[in-house]
């Protein structure tokens, strides 16, 4: 019996020879294909990346192309610059970024003015085209549109947020006007327009209250002795270039009446103990108008500024109607746009977007929705 059980487990033991060379086998298999789906796995996301990355890149160069455009400087055409005019179609053209895995091809496309368009805008388009690793054809496509408003005066048109934003752009104050450019710390120097009977000045800004706290004069070192000031800055449409006009800010300010208030008409109140003329820009043409911004910078006491009141005048008296019946065509009449006091009072922050509108005097009257200023 011993003998017979000894050759069936021989018997059993020859046929079990080679089973697990066979499922060493099978397993190699199912791993090597689990291998190829990975592999295929990372191909395909390392394609995808790839492309979101050239895609990435084509937005870049079709915001880049609009913005290009929305730099112009002015409506008309003017030598060295870039206006208005200079929007026009182009391209296509051969982009290749620093870096990029791909070359990329833009076209820019304008639309022409829309008839009776208000304002006229201009459309655009910018396709980016390019090859991706596989060899498809890709693109992206961006559209826009640019008004044909001067840039002078675009922040006219902007209603100004509720409270103050936690971030200022560039760090600064909103009423520190757009051209200034960074100073000394936490400073901004800005250069108001050249004026007549003015001489060359530069403004320095306290970038977080936009207090101004020094004006240079170009010539002089240093600033002017106890100079601490708040700006008024606004706009001025006037009907022609003809006629020159002059604008200062009579006002009173610290001392024993640190929340001065003018008396109100004509003629002027004592407490008046201060004229300051403003910086006032040539005038650039919007629409039927010329449209001339301005600054004035009221001073205050440096030490201890104080609240201050006044008003803006125009000037001089021969360019302005006498009285509210004078209608004579050779002479102007201030009108003020909403939101704009006849006299400022308790005034202790910069003001900012103050417009007026000088008018004929033989109109009458001031336009609808506006209230006459002077005289």
């Amino acid at each position: 019996m011993n003998t017979r059980m000894t050759q069936l487990c021989a018997s059993q033991r020859q046929r079990s020879r080679g089973v697990s060379l066979i499922e060493a086998l099978l397993a190699l298999v199912v791993m090597s294909m689990g291998m190829l789906a990975v592999v295929g796995v990372q191909a395909t996301l390392r394609s995808n990346g790839d492309l979101s990355r050239q895609r990435a890149e084509a937005v870049r160069l079709a915001e880049e192309g609009i913005e290009t455009w929305r730099t112009f400087t002015s409506v008309t055409a003017v030598a060295g610059q870039v206006d208005y005019t200079d929007i026009v179609s182009d391209g296509p053209d051969i982009v290749t970024p620093p870096l990029a895995n791909a070359e990329y091809v833009r076209t820019r496309m304008v639309q022409a003015d829309a008839p009776n368009g208000s304002p006229p805008l201009r459309t655009l388009a910018v396709t980016v085209q390019w090859t991706d690793r596989a060899g498809a054809p890709q693109q992206v496509q961006l559209f826009s549109s640019v008004a044909r408003i001067a840039p002078a005066i675009a922040d006219s048109l902007s209603v100004p947020p509720q409270g103050t934003p936690a971030r200022q752009p560039l760090g600064r104050n909103k009423a520190i006007p757009r051209a200034a450019v960074s100073g000394v710390g936490n400073t901004s120097e800005f250069a108001p327009p050249a004026t007549a009977g003015l001489p060359a000045t530069k403004l320095i800004f306290n970038n977080a209250s936009a207090l101004v706290t020094c004006i240079q004069e170009a010539g002089v070192p240093g600033c002017v002795p106890d100079y601490v000031g708040q700006l008024v800055t606004g706009y001025v449409h006037v009907p022609d270039a003809g006629r020159a006009y002059t604008l200062r800010v009579d006002y009173a300010s610290g001392g024993t009446n640190p929340n001065a208030e003018p008396a109100a008409g004509p003629p002027r109140a004592a407490a008046w103990t201060r004229s300051e003329q403003c910086f006032v820009a040539a005038p650039v043409a919007f629409g039927t108008d010329l449209v001339a911004e301005y600054y004035c910078v009221v001073r205050v006491n440096a030490s201890d500024p104080k609240p201050w009141g006044g008003q803006l005048v125009f000037g001089p008296l021969a360019v302005l109607a006498a009285d509210a019946l004078d209608k004579d065509a050779a002479k102007l009449r201030a009108c003020r746009y909403p939101g704009v006091p006849a006299d400022y009072a308790r005034i202790t922050a910069p003001l900012i977007q103050q417009s007026f509108k000088l008018v004929s005097a033989a109109d009458g009257g001031c336009p609808v929705g506006m209230a006459q200023h002077q005289p």
